[in-house]
């Protein structure tokens, strides 16, 4: 959430800077960004395995694909330990991770299991 606000706030002070590079390079125009724009590049282009990008996490679980083995993913794929982006309106990303074992007594899609927040990108 606080990578995703400071990278955005970089816009506000230049709108036609790009942000979320990693190493000098890559990253995202700030001209015409909205919260699907940030969550596309997230997700995807600085996620990618082997990828040296600011969020090489991996999950904390093992999985069998390489989305699921990521830290970070796009839409409302609830996985133990990953957070995941939905962009809830077109300036607000909301950030959920789950927190339980994903078991059949504390299963993910539940919100009881579910932590979640929002980042404002305007």
């Amino acid at each position: 959430m606080k990578y995703i606000a400071s990278e955005y706030t970089k816009c506000s002070i230049n709108p036609e800077d790009t942000i979320m590079m990693k190493g000098g390079t890559g990253g995202v125009e700030c001209d015409g960004l909205d919260a699907q724009g940030v969550i596309d590049h997230l997700a995807h282009s600085l996620t990618e395995v082997n990828d040296s990008s600011p969020l090489e996490d991996k999950a904390p679980f093992t999985a069998d694909d390489n989305e699921a083995k990521m830290a970070v993913v796009a839409g409302n794929t609830y996985i133990s330990g990953v957070v995941s982006l939905t962009a809830t309106t077109s300036k607000l990303i909301t950030l959920t991770t789950c927190f339980s074992d994903n078991s059949a007594e504390e299963p993910c899609t539940d919100g009881e299991y579910q932590m979640s927040n929002t980042v404002t990108v305007e």
